[in-house]
């Protein structure tokens, strides 16, 4: 066997030596950008192994929880519910250590997770396996050119989302709270109150983990956990598809998921609205697990979808509606078990629910005396005027307008575009009515699924509406992302079922050219995102952080370096403008936009308002003049600064302040005189 082998390992030896000599000589002589780009792949690299570890660990302790479960739930979709329940775990094990201001350093971070992967190794090697199987599942050859085209479409559309990813974070809500919040505490060596920012009155179960992998490496690794979040969310898509075998659902489903701009986007954001909809649609696929025959007198498996439920309520106080939705569907399965065990049912999701949602209802009560911070009776930097100001009661919707917003919303609706904010994209609400088609000819288990998705969706889409009759400022899509999975799957089935149906013309035919061109367009405008950004350059070290953030944010990065070149004991005040991530002194956010209007509501006299200021120990203002003057053009009253406003404003900028820099027109630096009226 030597003789055998030893002529090819000869050859392998003298092809590595060869090879590594030229590689040795060469790198010799690399110049300057050459280590800039060595130093950006180590940097990814770190990032890149501290979401591994997180999730791998988080993998690992959510199989131990789901060991009493394996057997009633399917095996494609173990691997996401563990590593979604692990994630949940890991993020309130970082809210205690917080809480109790011991943050380890990063080092001991590494040591103590790996540690314990090294300890439970062998149930992480059975979480990999899972998954795998997991991936092959979805991944088993399809002989169809259509799904073939959307599965090479997606492929892209993650990998392109992925190197997006890896770039410095720009995005407003990142840099308002999402990162901007764990950053604080770490400034803070503590999580504490900081009512000034009511944002962080919200709940933070991914931030927390975000602040565990900026501890462990750089931002970035939290915009790859996110895309982490979304590729799980894609998993249980297409396992609920599996369950009544139509695999072909699942992948126009996360189609068309993908195809909208804002989640596309949000693939490669740090933000938390993956997350949610992952949290939700594990519930939802937990609920449709108990409810199978055989399994409706395991009733743990309820307390788990509580679990998952509580989740999303600690990811996002808006999965309020989702989690209606969720158990309006567990009532309505336990309809024909009698009047005890639809309160049983109903009772053991809740209470679940509540429990692993209570952790951040006590954060709040310790920190800010309000539970439900910063809403309901408000915080010290919450009061009734701001309360008003976020939602602007009475400005809603009327009756006929309600009716058409959805549609206006999916058709209109674009990425930071008011008033809806946010792309549903083109196939979520298009292929919707397909699944009625041939209604009478689709399986049993295929309509008792597309059932469920409707009647979870319902819930929550009755109380947007609601809110669209309260106030024009909650008509966001982004409010109903966490029922978009559900909505996507049933246009998934719908279509999917039109092949085993005789239809003139052919309807089938043609929807399924219309999804792959919707596919196309998305794949060439997320493309052209990636190189109108320039990220790439960034990533591989071939353009600096700086030079990157001030392309990519303009003036507010030049700002922001202009307010990091202050005193070291400065305390800035920043007047319309919420994102302080990349301030390195003591920074107030505007985090409702309405620092101003707010003052003057309770003192009218400006001069007073700025000696207020000083007592609280503010030295500088920053102030987004694009915003004031945006805000002035602006035609509807609620919200708009007045003239009045403006007025006082340009008086103390002139009497009580000394201009330090002006950024284009488009921001003002001020240092507050020392005496004002």
């Amino acid at each position: 066997m030597i003789r055998r082998r030893l002529p090819g390992l000869l050859v392998l030896v003298w092809a590595l030596s060869i090879a590594i000599s030229y590689l040795i000589v060469h790198q010799v002589q690399y110049d300057p950008l050459d280590e800039e780009v060595v130093m950006a792949l180590g940097r990814l690299l770190l990032d890149g192994m501290a979401v591994v570890l997180l999730l791998v660990l988080s993998g690992t302790l959510g199989t131990l929880f789901l060991l009493r479960f394996e057997k009633y739930l399917p095996e494609l979709e173990q691997g996401a519910l563990a590593a979604l329940l692990g994630l949940g775990a890991i993020g309130f094990v970082i809210l205690v250590i917080g809480l109790l201001g011991l943050f380890p350093p990063g080092w001991l971070m590494w040591l103590v997770m790996a540690s314990a992967l090294a300890i439970l190794h062998k149930t992480a090697v059975a979480w990999l396996r899972n998954i795998w199987r997991a991936l092959q599942g979805i991944f088993r050859p399809e002989p169809t050119l259509f799904i073939r085209w959307i599965r090479n479409g997606l492929a892209i559309l993650l990998v392109l989302a992925i190197l997006l990813a890896m770039a410095p974070p720009t995005e407003w809500d990142a840099l308002t709270y999402h990162l901007a919040g764990p950053r604080f505490y770490l400034q803070s060596e503590r999580i504490v109150s900081y009512p000034q920012n009511h944002f962080l009155g919200f709940p933070q179960g991914v931030e927390m983990l975000y602040l565990g992998l900026i501890m462990l490496a750089r931002p970035q690794a939290a915009a790859l956990l996110h895309w982490c979040f979304g590729v799980l969310l894609l998993m249980l898509v297409m396992g609920l598809a599996q369950r009544v075998e139509r695999p072909a659902a699942g992948w126009i489903a996360a189609a068309a998921l993908l195809v909208s701009e804002t989640l596309w986007g949000e693939f490669s954001w740090p933000y938390n609205d993956l997350a949610l909809m992952a949290y939700t649609t594990a519930g939802l696929a937990v609920i449709v697990s108990w409810s199978q025959d055989g399994e409706r007198q395991q009733q743990g498996l309820l307390g788990l979808a509580g679990v998952f439920i509580g989740l999303a309520l600690g990811t996002k106080y808006t999965a309020a509606g989702v989690a209606v939705g969720l158990g309006v569907l567990v009532l309505w399965l336990s309809r024909r078990d009698g009047l005890l065990q639809i309160v049983r049912a109903g009772g053991m999701v809740s209470v679940a629910a509540l429990i692993v949602f209570a952790p951040w209802m006590i954060k709040n009560a310790l920190l800010d005396g309000n539970p439900l911070s910063p809403f309901v009776w408000g915080t010290s930097a919450f009061d009734r005027f701001d309360q008003w100001y976020y939602l602007r009661p009475g400005t809603g919707l009327n009756a006929l307008s309600l009716l058409f917003a959805p549609l206006q919303g999916a058709i209109m609706g674009s990425d930071s575009v008011a008033p809806y904010g946010a792309s549903s994209g083109a196939l979520v609400l298009a292929l919707l009515p397909t699944a009625a088609l041939g209604w009478r000819k689709r399986s049993k288990p295929e309509r008792g699924l597309i059932r469920c998705l409707l009647l979870v969706s319902l819930p929550p889409y009755l109380i947007w509406l609601a809110g669209l009759a309260t106030s024009w400022y909650l008509i966001q899509m982004r409010l109903l992302f966490p029922i978009f999975p559900a909505l996507a799957l049933v246009g998934g089935l719908g279509l999917t079922g039109l092949c085993d149906m005789t239809l003139r013309p052919d309807v089938d035919r043609l929807l399924r050219v219309l999804v792959m061109i919707v596919l196309s367009v998305a794949v060439l405008n997320a493309s052209w995102k990636l190189v109108r950004t320039d990220a790439l350059r960034v990533v591989f070290g071939l353009q600096s952080e700086e030079a990157y953030l001030e392309q990519a944010m303009g003036v507010s990065y030049l700002a922001m370096q202009q307010v990091n070149e202050l005193p070291q004991d400065a305390k800035v005040l920043f007047l319309w403008e919420p994102r302080t991530f990349h301030c390195e002194r003591i920074c107030i956010p505007d985090s409702l936009i309405n620092q101003w209007w707010h003052e003057r509501q309770l003192e009218p006299d400006p001069h007073r308002i700025v000696g207020q200021w000083q007592e609280q120990g503010v030295t500088h203002v920053l102030i987004a003049d694009w915003a004031v003057d945006f805000m002035l053009r602006e035609e509807e009253e609620i919200g708009s600064l007045s003239e009045a406003d403006a007025t006082a404003l340009t008086e103390i900028r002139r009497e009580d302040m000394t201009l330090l820099w002006d950024g284009y027109g488009f921001y003002s630096l001020y240092e507050l005189k020392g005496t004002c009226r």
